[in-house]
């Protein structure tokens, strides 16, 4: 998910249609730089771009901040979504834009946006603002797992982020275990409930480490048992802007935000 600040409405209205396909390009590199994939083929492209214009609202919770669907939003971003493709090896992208406005609602225009995909590194985005979380309500420094959490990030490192995952939800992978497994696959649901206590969970899943990670090349044991019963990690555009949208108006402290951006 890509978020862009700064600038007022009107004039993000009017060049929204340059900067979708601007946008469009940014969040297709870097989306094939994160998940250390090679997606241009039949499955295509899937992420999400907010664009956030004018000044943030305030005191609002960003779960429950109004979005509304504007029409001429829309019409330049299917123009615009339409045009970068005939250009492209693959044929699928999903965008949501939120354009802010004065009132404190969010414009927005989506295409496919409720249309889950296997997301890849994206999900790192989930596990970082769990990992600040982690941290703060165990008394600790908001990057407290720092040593983890950078490279997962900054580098997409599949290893930093399964001891992420393995410290946040308190268990490790181990053998296939059908007496352990429910109380061993709900720690593994931490980024989940805490998403889906703020609002922002929006069907999504972010069960699953990323693999190669430090629990071997491939799920094995109860990972393995994880994968096949609760399903691949899923996103999709809409629930991606919404959560960089609520980490950047402080959803979730601004601990989180600050040490996030």
């Amino acid at each position: 998910a890509l978020v862009l600040g700064g600038g007022y409405v009107n004039a993000e209205l009017r060049r929204l249609e340059d900067s979708a396909v601007y946008n469009a390009k940014r969040a297709a590199r870097a989306t094939d730089h994160a998940v250390h994939e090679h997606p241009y083929a039949a499955m295509g492209v899937a992420a999400a771009i907010g664009l956030l214009a004018a000044s943030w609202p305030a005191a609002s919770a960003p779960a429950d901040l109004p979005v509304r669907d504007d029409a001429r939003i829309q019409r330049a971003l299917e123009d615009s979504r339409a045009r970068f493709l005939q250009h492209q090896a693959f044929d699928r992208l999903d965008v949501t834009v939120l354009v802010a406005s004065p009132d404190g609602t969010w414009r927005r225009g989506s295409v496919g946006g409720d249309r889950p995909w296997y997301p890849a590194s994206c999900v790192k985005l989930g596990f970082g603002i769990a990992a600040v979380h982690w941290c703060e309500t165990g008394g600790r420094a908001p990057d407290c797992l720092d040593e983890a959490v950078l490279p997962m990030l900054r580098d997409s490192d599949n290893v930093a982020t399964g001891v992420v995952v393995d410290a946040i939800t308190g268990v490790t992978n181990g053998p296939e275990d059908e007496a352990g497994f429910e109380a061993w696959q709900e720690r593994r649901f931490y980024t989940e409930e805490l998403l889906e206590q703020h609002g922002l969970l929006d069907g999504q899943r972010f069960g699953n480490k990323t693999y190669p990670t430090n629990s071997g090349e491939m799920p094995e044991g109860l990972e393995r048992l994880l994968l096949e019963r609760h399903g691949r990690n899923s996103m999709h555009a809409d629930g991606s802007a919404r959560l960089m949208l609520a980490l950047m108006l402080g959803e979730f402290g601004e601990p989180a935000r600050d040490y996030l951006r």
